[in-house]
């Protein structure tokens, strides 16, 4: 079992108010993926750090600025840094290997990301980073191993 930070309220708060950190709650009894169901593509990382920057806050506040409905139960926060637990088969990562998690891809150029590329992970229905396990897709643009002592 593993632990994740979950948004439990819909209810909208200014995402400056301090109260908007009260809409999350600590679910400890989630099951830890099993290698099995991952796809080729898939990755599960166990997550060590997760930060949380101004856009979870508005995602977790339920703000009227972001433009996605923040679905219940949603785990928030798009970047971290973790370790592979099981690597599918064409993500040419290995268990062990040490990763950075970034938000969804921003296009270059643009001062605001896309709808889609503001969802990322962390908001809307896109499970994030606040947790200590997640089944990640392994791109480039979102999933990149680094070499730390």
């Amino acid at each position: 079992m593993f632990s994740a930070w979950q948004v439990w309220s819909e209810s909208i708060s200014n995402w400056r108010a301090p109260e908007a950190v009260e809409h999350l709650q600590l679910n400890e009894g989630l099951p830890i993926p099993a290698r099995a169901g991952l796809r080729p593509n898939q990755v599960l990382v166990r997550i060590r750090a997760a930060s949380v920057n101004a856009r979870d806050i508005m995602v977790i506040a339920n703000d009227l600025k972001v433009p996605l409905k923040t679905a219940r139960n949603l785990t928030p926060c798009a970047d971290g840094a973790g370790e592979i637990g099981f690597a599918g088969q064409s993500t040419g990562l290995e268990e062990g290997q040490k990763v950075i998690i970034t938000p969804g891809a921003w296009e270059a150029g643009s001062d605001t990301p896309s709808l889609e590329a503001f969802q990322g992970k962390g908001a809307g229905s896109a499970q994030g980073t606040l947790r200590q396990y997640a089944v990640l897709v392994s791109r480039l643009s979102t999933l990149s191993r680094f070499e730390m002592s």
